[in-house]
């Protein structure tokens, strides 16, 4: 005697689609899961999401750092004389401010 193996379906039951109100306030109730925690690097899907994303701005950009010398680069500068080099080169110079914290010293 052989069986027939009845397959049993099964539906998932209907789940609505949330609203923008209703991700605005889970993504709400996340950052503030990650302020009681004091969690530092937050919850990932936040960096994503506008209105939470620039509380995840990498601290490399964070940084308030001068321009890289590499920025002073001009296709013009090329077919200067020396002497205008020279005179651009000591306004620049002149115009440099460094910080100890950004040459490096530590008081």
């Amino acid at each position: 005697m052989t069986k027939k193996n009845k397959s049993k379906s099964t539906t998932l039951p209907s789940i609505p689609v949330p609203s923008e109100d209703e991700y605005m306030r889970f993504f709400q109730q996340l950052h503030e899961c990650d302020v009681q925690e004091g969690n530092p690097n937050g919850t990932a899907i936040l960096s994503v999401i506008a209105g939470h994303s620039d509380k995840y701005i990498p601290k490399t950009v964070q940084l308030n750092l001068p321009q890289p010398l590499t920025s002073l680069f001009s296709n013009a500068r090329l077919q200067a004389d020396l002497s205008s080099l020279l005179v651009e080169s000591e306004k620049v110079f002149d115009d440099l401010q460094l910080m100890e914290k950004e040459m490096g010293k530590s008081k």
